[in-house]
């Protein structure tokens, strides 16, 4: 479990940093991001840290997932998971290309790794929530440099 959850974070960190060497449109600050840090730094740390990847995680992995997974048979179900899950993550990301870019990526990064945990008959939603929390702890600590 530890394994799989540094390979994720590996694999975002690296989408990250070959991502913004790709694309690089005009300001990156993200609105979303922005109007919370000017609630404080504890409200910042939750909202991003905690609250972000657990919504996000039930909304653009598990939703989906349980969708797919109702309603298409297996070969079908996995390309209609990742397509879907993948694209609403993206889309709520959307403050401009980089970001769209980024996380259609991401989304689809974190749709594998949860479908991979649900076949290793692992909990996928908290090996997830880990996964993105981390990522965040570790944008959250390069914003306070």
């Amino acid at each position: 479990m530890i394994l799989f959850i540094l390979q994720g974070i590996v694999v975002i960190i690296l989408i990250s940093a070959i991502s913004s060497l790709i694309i690089h449109v005009g300001n990156n600050e993200n609105p979303a991001v922005e109007s919370i840090k000017n609630k404080g730094i504890y409200f910042y740390f939750f909202s991003t840290v905690i609250l972000a990847p657990i919504l996000e995680t039930l909304i653009f992995q598990f939703l989906p997932f349980s969708i797919a997974n109702s309603k298409f048979k297996h070969k079908k179900r996995l390309y209609v998971y990742l397509i879907l899950a993948s694209t609403f993550f993206g889309l709520a990301h959307l403050y401009n290309l980089s970001y769209l870019f980024f996380g259609l990526i991401t989304g689809f990064v974190l749709a594998f790794f949860f479908y991979v945990g649900t076949l290793r008959k692992e909990n996928a939603v908290l090996l997830i929530f880990i996964i993105h929390s981390l990522y965040n702890l570790l944008l959250f600590a390069l914003s306070q440099i």
